[in-house]
């Protein structure tokens, strides 16, 4: 008796000719004819579930190429560059006007990993990359930017960077992110910790520490924020999800020769909190990550980072 995939297939035994072993032998072929059956039925589920996963990775790469494609095309300096807005006028500038300034330039440009909670490790544990957010502006950001430049805001404000992570001993990860561009600076770090380093069976549970400075438009900003987060390994993908608070404060910068309207503070600090959603989507050494960013101050942050992980 031969076996294949955990099924019988019965050889003709050699007494099958002869006229006692007539019955035996139907019953042989009987039974030989339901493993076949059986095992055709096996071999056709088991195809039917690798065409579904195919097509299901298929399907998904194609999108999340579209959706990268379509990102790196946007990296074009005409489409991500950040406007230059110049002050003409601070008479219409109130406390709302302010607070919504800083929020949104401290909070939606504050540093953002792009990575999960599992540690890089010491031995190169190098990723290197370029991410873009874009900042959702509301509608106080847009009306306080009409009243005091005369320009308009866009719905979307894109904030490109370089973004560079090194692991260290320990579990522990070093992250920075820059940009410098027609006069405006930002730059910001990290330093993260693994509690749980995790693996494709277990979650990493992480902290991460991080602190951004912002020189932007008209105005100055320093972000302090603290989160937990956690990710799990699933190999081409690493979901993670991440909570924290962040410590914005910021300033307006008064052109020389103007100044504020009287009784209007042209300082705001606040400490919200935040929540963010992510995965990186792995091939090979190729990393593309996608992140939603949530602050109850009312800002909200797509970014999306390209990098050489190693």
């Amino acid at each position: 008796m031969t076996r294949s995939f955990g099924f019988s297939v019965v050889s003709e035994p050699a007494g099958c000719s002869s006229t006692g072993g007539a019955l035996q032998c139907r019953d042989m072929k009987k039974r030989t004819l339901v493993s076949l059956s059986l095992m055709a039925r096996w071999f056709g589920m088991n195809l039917l579930r690798e065409t579904r996963r195919s097509l299901s990775r298929t399907s998904l790469i194609r999108a999340l190429g579209v959706i990268s494609a379509s990102s790196l095309l946007s990296g074009a300096p005409s489409a991500w560059a950040l406007p230059t807005y110049s002050v003409t006028d601070l008479a219409a500038l109130n406390d709302a006007y302010v607070q919504s300034l800083v929020t949104t330039v401290g909070i939606g440009g504050d540093y953002r990993a792009l990575q999960s909670a599992a540690p890089l490790g010491a031995i190169i544990g190098l990723d290197i990359g370029f991410e873009v957010a874009l900042i959702h502006t509301p509608d106080d950001f847009r009306q306080a930017i009409q009243q005091t430049t005369n320009q308009t805001a866009p719905d979307f404000l894109p904030l490109p960077r370089l973004n560079i992570h090194k692991g260290l001993p320990g579990n522990v990860d070093l992250g920075f992110s820059f940009v410098t561009y027609s006069g405006y600076t930002v730059f910001g770090g990290e330093v993260k910790y693994a509690i749980l380093p995790g693996n494709t069976a277990a979650p990493a549970v992480a902290v991460r520490a991080s602190y951004n400075v912002n020189s932007l438009f008209y105005l100055n900003t320093n972000t302090f924020k603290f989160d937990a987060l956690v990710s799990k390994n699933l190999v081409l993908f690493e979901p993670y999800f991440g909570l924290g608070i962040q410590s914005v404060s910021g300033d307006v910068k008064v052109p020389q020769g103007q100044s504020l309207p009287v009784g209007v503070s042209g300082s705001y600090s606040a400490a919200p909190m935040h929540f963010y959603v992510g995965t990186p989507l792995k091939f090979g050494l190729l990393h593309i990550t996608a992140e939603y960013d949530h602050s109850f101050a009312g800002i909200t942050t797509y970014g999306t980072k390209v990098s050489i992980s190693i």
